[in-house]
């Protein structure tokens, strides 16, 4: 055993006997101090950035959401409503990407614990939606509420824990329309992190956002100029954009919170099996 790993043992056996809990560094902004890693070089990252304009352009996305269409063809794209495809200039997505803010501050209930996306920030959140739970004593077993509470109130513990998924684990023994309710109550009761909200329609947000107003006692309005919830959805493949995500995400957008968007792609399967016609996609 090194020294380090001595000196690290015997402060845990201190504050084990001394019931202190746990030894972690405070709860605080990480700023990452290196540049990004560029595994391919600028004209490579060009080259594949104007085949995915020209994949828009030319052949488009499904957007299955009537509501998201009416959103594209208003901001000036092509909007077909009988296959749904939406094809964009890419004038139109240099101008859409220039209107996001490079950094966005995230406030839930308690405002020591908000956090800062992008930038050289590094925020690290608990996973999103596991079906299943396990552990040493009882095993694997089904997703459920009991555990669900367990698991956000270990990830409030840890200062290193800054943002809630979408569900830590999924509560498959309660009602689906309602579950939702459950899970931000708890979020807001056993934790006081920023949380995401399920972005799966517009219902379900909209929910979150009423929720997270009345725990911070603001109104709506004042909450679209102090964001405090995220939500992710995926595009999937081939060049699918879903309706109750996409719906869900606009609901988000018009409340004035954070959107993540990630594309749900399998090498091989569900894109070209070159890494290069994948990044397109």
């Amino acid at each position: 055993m090194s020294r380090i790993d001595r000196n690290c043992a015997r402060k845990e056996r201190r504050a084990s006997r001394s019931g202190a809990g746990i030894s972690q560094i405070g709860f605080g902004p990480l700023n990452n101090r290196y540049p990004p890693i560029n595994p391919l070089s600028e004209a490579q990252v060009e080259e594949i950035h104007n085949a995915s304009l020209c994949l828009l352009r030319d052949s488009g996305i499904e957007v299955m959401s009537a509501s998201v269409r009416t959103q594209f063809r208003r901001e000036g794209a092509s909007v077909d409503d009988d296959t749904g495809i939406v094809k964009v200039d890419p004038e139109m997505i240099i101008e859409l990407i220039a209107r996001a803010p490079r950094e966005i501050r995230l406030t839930p209930r308690n405002s020591d614990h908000t956090v800062t996306l992008g930038g050289s920030q590094v925020n690290f959140g608990a996973v999103s939606g596991p079906p299943n739970v396990h552990d040493c004593v009882q095993g694997r077993r089904a997703g459920n509420f009991a555990d669900y509470k367990k698991l956000i109130s270990l990830g409030q513990a840890f200062n290193v824990i800054s943002v809630f998924g979408n569900q830590s684990v999924a509560t498959t023994d309660l009602p689906v329309p309602t579950r939702h309710l459950d899970c931000y109550e708890a979020n807001l009761t056993l934790t006081d992190k920023i949380f995401s909200a399920i972005p799966i329609g517009k219902e379900r947000v909209v929910d979150a956002a009423h929720m997270v107003a009345i725990a911070r006692g603001i109104s709506l309005d004042e909450l679209h100029q102090s964001p405090g919830l995220i939500g992710n959805i995926n595009i999937n493949s081939p060049r699918k954009l879903d309706e109750a995500m996409s719906d869900g995400a606009l609901a988000l957008a018009e409340l004035g919170q954070a959107v993540i968007v990630t594309p749900f792609t399998l090498l091989g399967a569900m894109t070209p099996v070159t890494m290069a016609a994948a990044l397109v996609q």
